[in-house]
């Protein structure tokens, strides 16, 4: 079985050996680079299947690197981020990424974080060879391309954002609670409420009217989130 490849972009050569060691012990290639340029270069390059992704480097900042990954692939990004830097994790997330860790952090959280997406994007990939289209009221979900459109219209969410409208699709109006979505969105336990509540956000802003008042996509007060399967 091929290994997981994983790009590693961190100017820190301690964090990176630390990560890098921890990587490979758990049987993943790892490559590593200090500058977001040297970084982007060897993405496109590259056949990477996760990016680690620091957002103070050197040269480029982080969600610029971001953002220009995400226009040529859909794979796993994670951010890793200062414990002060919360403008800087929504902004991320806000142009693709699809989590973070914030420093300083223990090797085995990231590790987990890494599996937890590595394993969701082989499930989607073995779901998506089975089932192409998902419709609910007037959107239509592609499986295969990752294309959400809305009558005419084409909507552009990322990896995250699509994974998060199919799973409240797919519980065919039943509520999400917030674990529930970490489970079936991120394969892992978790209730970083911040974390939903930012995608939430950025996934309404493309499919609703007015993100200030949905009709698709509604928040049940202390229990969480559904998708209205009579919205039109």
């Amino acid at each position: 079985m091929k290994k997981a490849k994983i790009l590693i972009v961190e100017d820190d050569p301690t964090t990176v050996e630390v990560i890098s060691l921890r990587l490979q012990q758990e049987g993943y290639d790892t490559e590593a680079y200090a500058l977001g340029a040297e970084a982007l270069e060897a993405f496109n390059a590259g056949d990477f299947d996760l990016v680690i992704l620091d957002i103070m480097l050197p040269d480029i900042d982080g969600i610029s690197v971001c953002r220009e990954m995400r226009r040529e692939s859909n794979v796993p990004i994670i951010m890793v981020t200062g414990r002060g830097e919360k403008l800087d994790r929504v902004l991320g997330l806000e142009v693709g990424a699809d989590d973070y860790v914030v420093k300083p952090f223990m090797a085995e959280e990231l590790l987990a974080r890494v599996r937890a997406h590595l394993r969701r994007a082989t499930d989607y990939a073995a779901q998506a060879a089975t089932e192409r289209f998902v419709t609910a009221g007037p959107l239509h979900l592609d499986m295969h391309t990752h294309q959400v459109t809305r009558g005419e219209l084409k909507v552009d969410l990322t990896p995250t954002e699509f994974r998060l409208l199919l799973a409240l699709v797919e519980a065919e109006g039943a509520v999400l609670s917030i674990a529930q979505l970490f489970e079936k969105v991120w394969s892992r336990e978790d209730t970083n409420q911040s974390l939903i509540e930012t995608h939430i956000y950025n996934l309404r802003r493309k499919i609703e009217d007015n993100a200030s008042a949905p009709k698709y996509v509604l928040t049940i007060r202390d229990a969480g989130y559904r998708f209205n399967t009579d919205a039109d």
